[in-house]
């Protein structure tokens, strides 16, 4: 992804841990002189030389937000508040026949 100066791309990323995600989006912009990358919905922010760099630092902050909320038992809390969705993964039993696996 390039940028030229007031471009403004975005990208979704969805962040999952167990049984449950969540769906982010990132805001890119060009600086002065560095990419800036923003997760609004979480108030997440960072920055790269490059596009690239800007989106690895974004991913690993947004990842080190999500994990300390969860880690202190507020992750389901700070959603609310926010109007987050925090969405449950459904879990299927799976029927073993001869080998092959069917969801059932």
């Amino acid at each position: 992804m390039t940028l030229s100066n007031g471009d403004y791309p975005e990208r979704s990323l969805r962040f999952q841990k167990a049984d449950r995600y969540i769906d982010l989006t990132v805001f890119f912009a060009h600086e002065v002189d560095k990419i800036t990358a923003e997760c609004r919905e979480l108030g997440t922010a960072s920055f790269g030389n490059t596009i690239e760099e800007a989106d690895e630092a974004i991913t690993e902050a947004i990842g080190l937000h999500l994990n300390a909320l969860d880690a202190h038992g507020e992750l389901e809390q700070f959603c609310a508040e926010h109007g987050i969705p925090l969405y449950q993964t459904v879990r299927r039993w799976s029927l073993v026949n001869e080998g092959e696996a069917l969801a059932v």
